[in-house]
């Protein structure tokens, strides 16, 4: 009874070990070569209850930051720039806010807490995590509650690029196709 119980641990330890190995792709690097670039778009500011559209051929310019992408967003004078992470989603990859940014305005942490309060070793959370679903999923269901907002995505099947951003209490909106790399 002894010796079987010892295989059947040995042949579950396996399928873990392999399951692991797996769950250690980390698809976030594949995708940020598909964002990266030059967007040309439009940038609306929504003030005061009314658009007002700053004129035509904004530009979003998207770079690699270590894992993180930066985005760049420029029309004439108007110049902001937002540090994002990004998670595929199927045909969309999704940015989101990171750090302080992430803290202030969705008013709690993001996954650098343990969320299974000690329960579960980091393997075993990395396991549940890739049962999970896709890159998103992951994030919505570690980092976010039902009632968080999402400003933005990437539809890589047709080069889009939209995002919401706030700038000093103003509400901005871009809306764009990809240019080049």
């Amino acid at each position: 009874m002894k010796n079987i119980q010892l295989k059947f641990s040995a042949v579950l330890m396996l399928a873990f070990l392999s399951l692991l190995s797996i769950s250690c792709n980390n698809d976030t690097e594949n995708s940020a070569p598909t964002v990266t670039g030059v967007y040309k778009g439009t940038i609306v500011n929504q003030a005061a209850n009314k658009s007002s559209t700053i004129p035509p051929e904004a530009t979003a310019t998207v770079r690699m930051h270590g894992e993180q992408i930066e985005v760049t967003f420029t029309k004439g004078d108007f110049h902001h720039t937002l540090l994002l992470d990004i998670f595929e989603d199927g045909d969309f990859v999704r940015p989101c806010l990171t750090g302080s940014d992430f803290e202030n305005t969705y008013n709690h942490l993001s996954s650098g807490y343990d969320f299974m309060n000690g329960m579960m070793t980091d393997a075993m959370k990395e396991l549940m995590i890739d049962m999970m679903g896709s890159d998103w999923s992951k994030h919505l269901k570690i980092d976010h509650t039902d009632t968080d907002d999402h400003y933005g995505f990437f539809n890589t099947s047709n080069d889009q690029f939209e995002y919401s951003f706030m700038v000093d209490q103003m509400e901005f909106h871009f809306n764009g196709s990809k240019k080049s790399n």
